[in-house]
């Protein structure tokens, strides 16, 4: 999905009278999409591993991917930022699991490393 397709579904999902009532759980589906994690045609609604091979996100899960869909990547440090109360450990297990789910992939070492959409430029 290119930048202006999904500044388009962004905009519908934001329009839709569910974020009212569910932002989190639209905004979470919406990101799932953008990464290529759900089918489109599934439109925003969140997979709990009905046979398909998805699972539901976590809310940090969640967060990590709308911040890299949004900002193009995530480093552990901007995550660690939004959830000040868990531990980097935490957070790192966190984004490596979206990796090893094919939801983020991981772009250089160390203190360089970011976290990237798959397919995004590196």
């Amino acid at each position: 999905m290119d930048a202006p397709e999904m500044l388009r579904e962004l905009g519908e999902v934001l329009g839709d009278p569910d974020f009212e009532r569910d932002p989190l759980g639209m905004l979470r589906a919406w990101a799932e999409v953008a990464a290529g994690a759900v089918d489109p045609n599934a439109r925003y609604h969140l997979v709990d591993g009905g046979g398909h091979g998805a699972a539901t996100l976590t809310e940090l899960e969640s967060v990590a991917l709308a911040l890299a869909t949004y900002h193009g990547a995530i480093r552990n440090r901007d995550l660690r930022q939004r959830a000040p109360q868990l531990s980097a450990e935490t957070i790192r297990r966190t984004l490596c699991g979206l990796c090893d789910r094919g939801l983020l992939r991981r772009v250089g070492h160390n203190s360089g490393t970011r976290y990237a959409l798959p397919g995004g430029a590196p």
